[in-house]
């Protein structure tokens, strides 16, 4: 970056670091509606999610509830906001009150398959 330049590349504004990680996921919208879809890379702060699902009626900014789906059991909601969508991938910024209990769900999820 040149010097003076104030503008942050997107990796630069990311303040949790990613893995790449492959998860089951259900999304609840805040009228009910669900999605289906599947963890391209997840940190403590968001998780980008790749959908078959029609992402049309989804609105940038909403707010929606995250599952994680392992075991074909679904984990506690997760509360999230959409901060960007594509023609199908969905990226959300979790709610940080909730990012230690996050991070140990996704720990536990990585020493079961390891076993």
């Amino acid at each position: 970056m040149e010097a003076g330049n104030t503008h942050k590349t997107h990796e630069e504004k990311r303040s949790c670091e990613r893995i790449s990680l492959a998860i089951q996921v259900e999304l609840e919208t805040e009228n009910g509606e669900s999605l289906c879809g599947e963890t391209r890379d997840v940190s403590l702060g968001g998780v980008l999610i790749y959908s078959q699902d029609k992402l049309d009626n989804l609105i940038l900014g909403s707010h929606l509830k995250l599952y994680l789906v392992t075991g074909g059991k679904r984990s506690p909601a997760f509360p999230c906001r959409i901060s960007r969508i594509s023609h199908c991938t969905i990226g959300l910024e979790l709610d940080k009150s909730i990012a230690a209990s996050f991070g140990m769900l996704l720990t536990k999820g990585l020493v079961r398959r390891m076993k």
